[in-house]
């Protein structure tokens, strides 16, 4: 019997930890393992489009000027 009751202790005491360790794993708004979204990643790289073109048109004027000056 005492066994039995052992046995039937340690079952709850199982079954309570691992029911309180799916709540927390469950919890809502737990992104920190998680990378970044699309609309993040796609943010980015707009930015870095823009910043490139930038240079780009930047170097072209700067080539529309050097061609016009009188040699």
């Amino acid at each position: 019997m005492k066994k039995l009751l052992a046995v039937l202790v340690l079952g709850i005491a199982v079954m309570a930890t691992v029911g309180l360790s799916t709540r927390v794993d469950a919890r809502p708004g737990s992104t920190a393992d998680e990378g970044p979204t699309d609309a993040q990643i796609d943010a980015v790289l707009d930015a870095q489009a823009h910043e490139i073109m930038a240079r780009l048109l930047e170097a072209q004027r700067n080539a529309n000027r050097m061609t016009m000056l009188p040699r």
